[in-house]
């Protein structure tokens, strides 16, 4: 999402640079969608939840899916 976000403002396309960091959990987290999880968290468009736990299986709350697009448009408009 942040490469097309850059295509369309006219950015280059990078990624950005994926952290380090990992929570808890992380052995949990799908190895195919591992970098965009912590590329979404280095870009602040979502955290982790209570004791450094991503939580991959659980559902996805309305209020964080709020949280989440409200990131994303605002780092659109950016």
């Amino acid at each position: 999402m942040y490469a097309k976000t850059n295509e369309l403002k006219g950015r280059p396309a990078s990624t950005g640079s994926v952290s380090a960091s990992r929570f808890a959990d992380d052995s949990s987290i799908s190895p195919w969608a591992k970098e965009q999880v912590y590329q979404a968290i280095n870009l602040s468009l979502m955290n982790g939840m209570a004791k450094n736990q991503f939580n991959p299986k659980g559902e996805l709350t309305f209020e964080q899916t709020y949280v989440l697009l409200l990131n994303c448009f605002e780092m659109l408009m950016e």
